[in-house]
């Protein structure tokens, strides 16, 4: 079960990482929509980002869950 938490860890900081990233490339994305000639483009790239870290929270969420899930096992296991 320590080996599963700790599984779980190291995919909650890669999708934290993976966050991140994308909330960095909608912000430049949208400081550099000014200059751009293709709106369409940027637009497209800022849709896909957002898509992005929906996907990355609903993960982020899943992994706490099981988590918490194997802590509670731990405990229970403890316990007899």
């Amino acid at each position: 079960m320590n080996r599963e938490i700790r599984k779980e860890k190291g995919a909650l900081t890669t999708y934290q990482k993976q966050l991140a990233a994308d909330q960095a490339a909608i912000s430049q994305a949208k400081n550099n929509q000014q200059y751009q000639v293709d709106k369409d483009s940027n637009s497209d790239n800022i849709q896909q980002a957002q898509a992005d870290i929906a996907t990355q929270k609903q993960n982020i969420k899943n992994v706490n869950k099981v988590i918490k899930q194997s802590k509670l096992q731990i405990k229970l296991y403890q316990k007899n």
